[in-house]
């Protein structure tokens, strides 16, 4: 197995790949469940406006209305489905190192290297196969209103980057606890 290219001097404790199956609790995550509502709605759209396709008083483009809902349809099928489908082919892509100094995820041929010293909270999700998340994101978006001067609105996302879905995720945890601790001189 190849991985990701460490930086010189430093000692691999671990290298990895997340678990490339389908993980069936992402068919009922929020994406899905959202595929699943916009699936319901296509379908009512269609089967409400079906009888335009035989009205001989409605004209031929807009006739063709109903066939939207087919549209809505097809993109809630894609979330609801295909999405945790392409999630489990885009794992098996990724690889994952942890070594002495720092943690590295390689996806699509991109190397992303997360210092020891930047981890301030560590967690840890038992799985099975379960997660160690070290990278945790806040971002701020406010939306201004430039002829005005004025704030219309903010919202805040969250996103948690680590080691998703490995088959030894307490091993591991218990690995990065331990290398983060030599790190900072802690016994």
């Amino acid at each position: 197995m190849t991985g990701p290219r460490v930086e010189p001097g430093e000692t691999v404790l671990w290298q990895g790949q997340p678990a490339g199956q389908i993980v069936p609790r992402h068919f009922w995550a929020a994406p899905s469940i959202l595929g699943w509502l916009v699936v319901a709605f296509g379908a009512v759209w269609f089967l409400n406006l079906r009888d335009m396709l035989t009205d001989p008083q409605i004209p031929f483009p807009v006739s063709l209305f109903p066939f939207i809902g087919l549209g809505f349809a097809a993109i809630g099928l894609w979330n609801a489905l295909v999405s945790p489908v392409t999630s489990a082919l885009r794992r098996r892509a990724t690889h994952y190192a942890l070594t002495d100094r720092a943690a590295y995820i390689e996806e699509r041929g991109t190397t992303t290297r997360y210092p020891l010293e930047r981890m301030l909270r560590i967690d840890f999700d038992p799985g099975p196969p379960g997660s160690v998340l070290f990278h945790h994101e806040v971002t701020q978006h406010t939306r201004v209103r430039h002829n005005r001067g004025g704030k219309l609105g903010s919202r805040t996302t969250r996103r948690s980057t680590g080691f998703v879905l490995i088959p030894d995720a307490d091993t591991i945890h218990q690995r990065l606890l331990e290398a983060k601790a030599k790190f900072e001189g802690r016994p």
